[in-house]
């Protein structure tokens, strides 16, 4: 890899954090659309920063552990442990802000509606404490990591079957209560119980009795409670004629058969069986799911599959990334040098990396994300640049690159 074209990426992706970090020390999520704390991408940027900067990490935990939920409230879908899904935002548009006008009137922000911020918020404290050994930290933020590791318990389990699953309470809420939180048609019987959260869960149950043992406190039933969903999840989830697990498990307990990238996410949490590890990271590099410029977050294979919609076919840096973290971690060597290869194009191609991409017919485009009215789409958005978690990602990958060489 050229030095000169890295040095580039990384003065000018480096450039993007600073203008995207908060005065209280978090990244906004992006700009010009999400100038705020979203608690899912802020959790994930500070993640993604920790080998750079522990410290954006540190001050997103302290900041989301003091807005943490403690009581329940049907507007605000606020539960007790429960992470926000946003506090507040500036929007500098006219769409985005008239919607925070109809927000104030519902009196929704914080708003709390947002099913994996909760087991990522202990994800990334245990990350946290990983990279740095920062006992204290950890020590003061513990009743935080407890409160929200057994909301999962309490709130997250909606029927008592193991997995978490999410079914908004107000009309005005999120429907989709995951990071695909548009798919505008898609839509899924709730409540939803989607892959990818049962393996975030499953690493917050791992993880919080992992931290509890280190400072000497009551690891509750967590252990025990990832063996029961990692069982219940490869035996519910898996499509074996598929060689991958579903996208989703409906209202109904059926499967979502869409080959979707948020199985991929599993890699990294260590819920994904022994013997279909293997299958799973193959599936991924099909033709129909990884392209020049990284993993199409939808299947082109799927019936849903719609390169026009972000949620429904697009490429997004920060979803290949966590693909990437758990192919690392596993020793995939060549499928992670195809991920940072495929990340790298992009940058060749657009000069930027964007929050999401439209990989069709060879090439990068810039996203852009559509309503549909009536029998028209109409551009909505186009994608932020720069977003926070594809910044903080290629910053993290060369990162890593720096300390295997």
């Amino acid at each position: 890899m050229d030095t000169e074209f890295l040095e580039r990426i990384e003065k000018r992706e480096q450039a993007n954090i600073e203008r995207l970090t908060a005065p209280e020390g978090y990244l906004y999520a992006g700009f010009p659309w999400f100038k705020g704390m979203w608690g899912r991408d802020s959790l994930i940027s500070g993640w993604q920063m920790l080998q750079r900067d522990p410290s954006i990490a540190g001050k997103t935990l302290k900041i989301l552990a003091g807005h943490q939920g403690v009581k329940s409230g049907w507007m605000t879908e606020e539960e007790p442990g429960r992470i926000v899904h946003m506090l507040d935002y500036e929007p500098n548009n006219i769409p985005i802000y008239l919607l925070k006008i109809l927000h104030r009137l519902a009196r929704v922000f914080p708003y709390y509606g947002c099913v994996d911020a909760t087991p990522l918020f202990v994800v990334v404290a245990g990350e946290y404490l990983q990279a740095t050994g920062d006992r204290q930290f950890v020590e003061d933020i513990w009743p935080n990591i407890e409160s929200a590791a057994n909301w999962l318990v309490d709130y997250g389990d909606l029927d008592g079957d193991a997995f978490i699953e999410y079914k908004r309470k107000s009309p005005f809420g999120v429907r989709n209560q995951n990071w695909k939180d548009s798919l505008p048609y898609m839509h899924i019987k709730l409540p939803v119980a989607v892959v990818e959260v049962q393996g975030y869960a499953y690493d917050a149950f791992r993880k919080a009795a992992w931290m509890a043992g280190r400072l000497g406190r009551d690891s509750h039933d967590w252990e025990e409670r990832a063996d029961r969903l990692k069982r219940e999840f490869n035996d519910k989830f898996w499509m074996e004629d598929e060689g991958f697990y579903a996208m989703a498990l409906d209202g109904d307990k059926r499967q979502v058969r869409d080959i979707a990238s948020n199985a991929g996410h599993l890699l990294l949490t260590g819920i994904v069986d022994a013997d279909k590890e293997k299958r799973v990271v193959e599936r991924l590099f099909e033709p129909d799911m990884f392209t020049p410029y990284g993993t199409r977050c939808h299947a082109s294979s799927s019936p849903h599959y719609d390169p026009s919609i972000p949620h429904l076919g697009q490429v997004w840096p920060h979803d290949t990334w966590m693909i990437r973290v758990g192919l690392a971690r596993l020793g995939y060597v060549d499928e992670v040098r195809k991920i940072d290869d495929a990340i790298f194009q992009t940058y060749r191609e657009l000069g930027v990396l964007p929050e999401f991409v439209d990989a069709v017919n060879g090439k990068a485009i810039i996203g852009t994300s559509y309503k549909k009215a009536f029998r028209w789409r109409i551009p909505f958005r186009k994608a932020c640049e720069p977003q926070a978690w594809a910044s903080a990602a290629i910053l993290n990958i060369i990162d890593e690159r720096m300390k295997a060489s």
